[in-house]
């Protein structure tokens, strides 16, 4: 509910981007790759539903892993890099209106055995970990809050510079 608030309150008003539109632009994702990925949403969509819905650990990661291989299935294996697949989580998320991403991961990572987490899934997590921080960081740095307290700091600077 807050996001969509959040959301609400940047549409309503006369702001020209959401924080969400300028997180998007800001990935560096092939124009071919976003196309692809608009395929998917909402298989990841419902992933990520059962994901949250789910109380098992191992069930979340079972349905996480389900996102992972619609991504991965848009491109050719060769093509996709640990940062590429990064911004295409990060994409995917957003498109989805993924809430908790963070917990979830923090949830899968606690209450899984390091012996599951060993191989790919644990590499697959940490990225899942990583995507979440990219968007929290950037709906921060694009906040109204932030936008005009960088504002304030630019003019102070600005101040001391020529005075």
């Amino acid at each position: 509910k807050l996001c969509q608030l959040f959301k609400g309150k940047y549409t309503s008003s006369q702001c020209r981007d959401t924080p969400d539109d300028k997180l998007l632009k800001s990935l560096t994702i092939p124009e071919i790759s976003r196309t692809a990925l608009l395929g998917v949403v909402e298989e990841c969509k419902e992933s990520y539903r059962r994901m949250k819905a789910s109380s098992s650990p191992i069930e979340k990661l079972h349905h996480y892993l389900d996102i992972v291989r619609h991504i991965i299935s848009q491109h050719s294996p060769s093509t996709v890099d640990v940062t590429s697949f990064c911004h295409c989580l990060c994409f995917l998320l957003v498109q989805i209106g993924a809430d908790t991403p963070q917990q979830e991961a923090d949830i899968m990572w606690g209450l899984i055995g390091q012996d599951m987490l060993g191989g790919e899934a644990g590499f697959y997590l940490a990225l899942l970990h990583s995507a979440a921080n990219i968007i929290r960081t950037d709906k921060n740095s694009f906040s109204e809050e932030n936008v005009v307290e960088n504002v304030d700091n630019a003019k102070t600077t600005q101040n001391l510079e020529y005075n």
